[in-house]
């Protein structure tokens, strides 16, 4: 199964918000970094449940819930994939 088999392409607009939500709380000194994938996890839940119901109508909830949540992993796995991406360039 494809990645974009499993994100919906209506919820790669969370995925962006979400990456660049992690970039902002990773500036942050007083915000731990273990925290970034957790709040990214909730609050792409939290926006599944928002989002999900105007841009996926006929779908239940634990749907959104799921692909919110999906989408703060996503955004969270491309922001580690770019860092290793860059990191392997420098040596």
């Amino acid at each position: 199964m494809d990645l974009t088999q499993m994100l919906a392409p209506e919820f790669a607009l969370i995925a962006a918000f979400l990456y660049g939500l992690g970039a902002a709380l990773k500036k942050l000194p007083r915000f731990p970094d273990w925290g970034i994938p957790l709040a990214l996890l909730i609050c792409g839940m939290a926006l599944g449940l928002c989002y999900g119901p105007f841009a996926l109508g006929g779908q239940g909830w634990p749907y959104y819930l799921m692909m919110g949540g999906f989408a703060g992993w996503t955004a969270v796995g491309l922001d580690q994939t770019i860092k290793q991406i860059v990191k392997s360039d420098k040596e």
